[in-house]
Order: structure tokens, then sequence, then C-alpha cells
């Protein structure tokens, strides 16, 4: 399996192991680990000779926090998936510009102004996921390059933070646990109220050039500039975007990134 790119480990349900990693000698693209089990000193050493790789998927636990990743450790990582753990061993140091923050239960809500140059290179961001996440305030003042931003279930208030991210231009809404009550920014029953908050989050984000809100499992419905009521669209509120995807060969934003 020299010449293996992409690479996705899964726990079996028997031994509840993915394998070894000892001993590969192939230069990865991609690398998704999520849920697999492998010793921390066999990952940090299979993750040191991954000179090549793009894109990687991983859930670091707080058992391997005594565990340092060198920073020359995989130098071309572009695009990382991961808890508050991953996070903390991978961010420093690089220039990921992609980046999505699935939280874990044990995830610290501690400030992240230690990591704050590496937020401000950042051009897309998942910010949520099936856990509480940590509120949009730990995190907005370091996002000055941020293009595409995706937050699972917003509040009203973290809402009004929007304006602090200049360069905005793609706004996700993941608006997924119908058992939430929402507050009325979200999910307004009249279109007429809707179209007021939507346009008012065009007035005051400049460069906003859609947003897409996902309600209570429905597909994704698109708001522009201008407009009073949402487009439909085809997209599931399951679906992963490109600009967060893993599990294959470089997707469409990466390659946007690198022309």
């Amino acid at each position: 399996m020299n010449n293996l790119k992409h690479l996705s480990l899964r726990a079996t349900l028997l031994n509840g192991s993915a394998g070894s990693l000892s001993g590969c000698s192939f230069q990865l693209e991609s690398f998704d680990c999520r849920g697999s089990h492998v010793e921390e000193d066999e990952m940090v050493t299979f993750l040191s000779t991954q000179r090549n790789l793009k894109q990687l998927s991983i859930e670091w636990h707080d058992l391997w926090d005594n565990v340092a990743i060198l920073p020359s450790a995989c130098p071309a990582l572009q695009l990382l998936c991961g808890n508050r753990g991953a996070i903390e061993a991978f961010l420093h140091g690089k220039l990921i510009t992609s980046l999505a923050w699935i939280p874990h239960p044990s995830d610290s809500i501690s400030s992240i102004d230690h990591l704050a140059p590496n937020f401000n290179h950042l051009r897309a961001l998942s910010y949520g996921g099936s856990f509480k996440r940590p509120r949009l305030e730990l995190i907005v003042g370091h996002l000055q390059s941020l293009e595409v931003l995706k937050v699972s279930d917003p509040s009203s208030e973290e809402l009004l933070l929007l304006p602090r991210i200049p360069r905005l231009q793609i706004l996700l809404l993941l608006c997924q646990f119908s058992r939430r009550n929402y507050p009325p920014l979200i999910g307004l029953p009249h279109q007429s109220q809707s179209a007021t908050v939507m346009q008012g989050i065009f007035y005051d984000c400049k460069v906003l050039e859609y947003i897409d809100i996902s309600f209570q499992r429905a597909n994704y419905e698109r708001w522009t500039p201008g407009l009073d009521h949402p487009e439909r669209t085809l997209t599931s509120f399951e679906q992963v975007h490109a600009w967060w995807d893993v599990r294959g060969p470089s997707v469409k934003f990466q390659d946007e990134l690198e022309m």
C-alpha cells in the first residue's frame, strides 16, 4: 500500500481496535481516525512521518495530554477536524486554513487566546456537533480572516456577534434540535419577521453573500441580500459540506485555497 493517499480507520466491534500503523510507509493526503483505538505513542510516531498530509480528522483524548506533537509533524496540514484536544495538539505552529471544531463532553471551555494567531489564519470554520459547544464569544475575536462559518444551534446573542467577523462571506446555520426553544431570530413562523432579521444580518455583515439555514432537520434554505423570502435547496441537514469533508480526495474549497 505504498501509494495509499486516503485512509479512514474505525474500531471493530470484536476487539475495539482499528489495527496498527507501525511500519506503514505510505504518505497520506487525508486521514480520518475518529473512533479508532490506536495507542498514543504509535499515533504520534505515525503522524510525525506524514509530510504530505493535508486533511486530518482526529479525536485527541485527555489521556494523551502528556504526549507532545512536534511542530514539524504534518507540515502540509490545511484542514483539521476534531475536538478541543485535537485543536490544542495540532493548530499551534501550522497554517491551517479550515477547521471543524467538533465538541466532546470533556472539552475545556477555557480561553483560546494562546491560539489567537492560528485562529486568525482560518478561512473556514465549522463550529459545533452532537454535543454542546462553547459559546461563540470564546473565539469570535480571533476570526479576522474567516470567510465561511457554519454554526450549530446558534443563539440570538451569538448572531449579534457576527459583525465582528469582518470578512464573513458565507454563513451556514444548522438548527437541528427541534426540542430547543429557539429565540425569535431563528425559525420564525412569520415570513416578514424572518426577512427583517436576515436582512439585518446582511446589513451588519458588509461582505456576506448568502445565509443557508436548516431548521428542525429540514433541507437548507438560502437567504440572499434584498430578498424577502428564502430559496429552497436540495441540501439535506445531514450533508457534510465539502469544506470540512476529510473522507476523500481534496475538495473544491481546498483546491480554491491553493489557486
